[in-house]
């Protein structure tokens, strides 16, 4: 062996085998020790949150209510951030909520309930003006915001993006709390709150108010917050239902039995009967308006819908002014209607009131067509979803001019409260048509009913004791059966036309066709109240040789002996 030639080192490579295994151990004690220091910090917190959690459940329960009452947040009722699109998705009135709402129901929120986790509603502020400064929140039961008041019962809460005066937007704002109390074993409100855009009112119009008075066997009581002298003081409800969609959810079976609902309770409360009314008789009525979109000539289209009556067997011409009537003059008059004309208006809202299947004869003045929008077709929607027919529109083609184009959206300022002409011809020929189609479906049905021995009509006097509730009676119309002794005239009968009485002095219904020769018999509108006024009585029937009384003179007065009339024999139960 070369001496020269280095010799392996030994020492180096067992240096290098022991090297390794000790860096292995280094790091193995390392890891174990920051593991280690990592679960005793972990622990450490685990411990701080089981005892600050014993410490929360051992604290005064009233601490705690404390904190749950000071997290309430109260929000504004009217989003301004959703102005530009105030009626969309879950609306600008209480934005924030989801609605409840089973398929074919009417939306809606129910408190307290699964989906506000038991929690209350709770409302703050008094404002009429701005609804942004109003506000709710909610709250559980115990622990509701400091100072406020709980107000025990069922509350409706109604929002209406219009006004609760006018009988067709009040009467969309309520019938959604129709469809929930007819769902929810009828439960009954101790109270309503009503909001115009988050604003506060005080009060229904009469018409809606006598209504859900029938609906819901007492007159409604709307909240004030009269004892509630702080504004700024809460107010939250035991329970509660909030209504923000109208209609909106509700099935077309749902619309029709809410519908038939109301028109039931209406006539129940108002006493009203069909049970003695022939079923081939036709009652055409001609609700009139004064003022804005009147017609320009009442005289002429009476006596153009009359003319048509009086070829039509059984039919019988009724003409009135909603604003004379009382609120359950108008249900009795629409009981006794099968075809309404009326110019576009609130007063169309009526139409419900009618059997099923009733007809509707709409008039509308010049613009409406192209300026309107969607607004003028709401009665084709109402008698839609109450299950009665409409029959098309009448759309003046004339009128007064626009200093602009006729499509300028500034020409409805000048269209929207226009008054209406007529067209004897074209008025006669859908009168016409209308009748003769009312009569055929009524002689089917009559001959079906003959047929099968099956029983029509309402039998509503069966169905609950008749309330009149705080409307009053009028002096105008009397119950069947109340006719007094004598006759003593000597009232304001209107203005006697060509045989015609034409006035609206007459509790709000116009005598049509008053016999005017010995060979006219004339067209009786209603029974009156005979002991009151003349007005509406087919004068050849208070001659018992049939002549009739002739010409009426206006401030007369006449005495007829009611032994000798009688019962009238046409009328004696077409009446109200």
């Amino acid at each position: 062996m070369d001496k020269s030639s280095p010799r392996p080192k030994s020492f180096n490579q067992d240096n290098n085998l022991c090297y390794f295994p000790k860096l292995c151990l280094y790091m193995f004690v390392l890891c174990s020790t920051l593991l280690l220091l990592s679960q005793i910090q972990s622990l450490q917190q685990s411990r701080n949150f089981v005892f600050k959690y014993i410490n929360l459940a051992t604290q005064d329960p009233g601490s705690i209510a404390q904190k749950l009452r000071d997290s309430v947040t109260f929000l504004p009722l009217k989003d301004l951030r959703f102005a530009n699109q105030p009626l969309d998705g879950h609306t600008w009135f209480m934005s924030s909520m989801n609605d409840t709402g089973e398929e074919g129901e009417v939306q809606h929120q129910h408190f307290p309930s699964e989906s506000s986790k038991g929690r209350l509603l709770c409302l703050k502020g008094r404002d009429t003006h701005d609804g942004s400064w109003n506000y709710y929140a909610l709250a559980w039961p115990q622990a509701l915001p400091s100072n406020a008041t709980l107000m025990k019962g069922l509350t409706f809460v109604a929002y209406n993006h219009f006004i609760f005066d006018n009988i067709w937007h009040g009467l969309t704002a309520v019938t959604p709390f129709v469809a929930w109390h007819r769902k929810n074993n009828c439960q009954t409100p101790a109270r309503w709150v009503l909001y115009f855009q988050g604003e506060l009112r005080f009060k229904m119009g009469t018409w809606l108010n006598t209504l859900m008075e029938a609906t819901f066997g007492q007159a409604p009581y709307i909240e004030g917050f009269k004892d509630i002298e702080d504004d700024s003081r809460p107010v939250c409800f035991e329970k509660a239902v909030v209504m923000r969609h109208g209609e909106g959810g509700m099935s077309m079976e749902r619309r029709l039995q809410v519908y038939d609902y109301v028109r039931c309770k209406a006539r129940v409360y108002c006493n009203v009967s069909l049970e003695t009314r022939a079923n081939q008789d036709i009652g055409m009525t001609l609700l009139m308006r004064t003022g804005p979109r009147s017609f320009r000539n009442d005289t002429a289209v009476i006596g153009i819908f009359e003319k048509e009556c009086s070829k039509v067997e059984g039919c019988r011409l009724m003409v009135a002014y909603s604003n004379n009537l009382t609120v359950c003059e108008q249900v009795k008059l629409m009981s006794l209607t099968d075809i309404l004309i009326s110019p576009h208006g609130a007063q169309l809202t009526n139409l419900f009131l009618m059997d099923r299947n009733s007809s509707v004869m709409e008039f509308f003045p010049k613009g409406w067509l192209k300026l309107a929008g969607v607004g003028q077709y709401v009665f084709r929607w109402l008698a839609s979803w109450s299950g009665m027919r409409h029959r098309g529109d009448w759309r003046d083609p004339d009128g007064e001019n626009c200093p602009y184009s006729d499509d300028d959206p500034r020409c409805m300022s000048l269209f929207k409260n226009g008054l209406i002409r007529h067209n004897e011809t074209q008025f006669a020929e859908w009168a016409k048509n209308v009748l003769n189609d009312v009569k055929t479906k009524k002689s089917e049905a009559e001959a079906s009913k003959q047929g099968s021995d099956v029983q029509f009509g309402w039998d509503i006097s069966l169905r609950a004791p008749a309330r009149r509730g705080g409307v009053p009676s009028s002096p105008w119309l009397i119950e069947d059966g109340g006719i007094g002794a004598s006759l003593t005239g000597g009232v304001n009968l209107g203005r006697l036309i060509s045989g015609n009485i034409v006035g609206k002095n007459l509790g709000g219904f116009v005598a049509t066709n008053f016999a005017s020769s010995s060979s006219q018999k004339g067209l009786p509108i209603l029974r009156p109240n005979l002991g009151h006024n003349l007005g509406c009585v087919d004068t050849s029937q208070l001659d018992p040789s049939g002549v009739g009384l002739g010409p009426v003179v206006l401030g007369q007065n006449y005495d007829v002996d009611m032994a000798q009339l009688g019962r009238m024999s046409i009328w004696k139960n077409w009446m109200l």
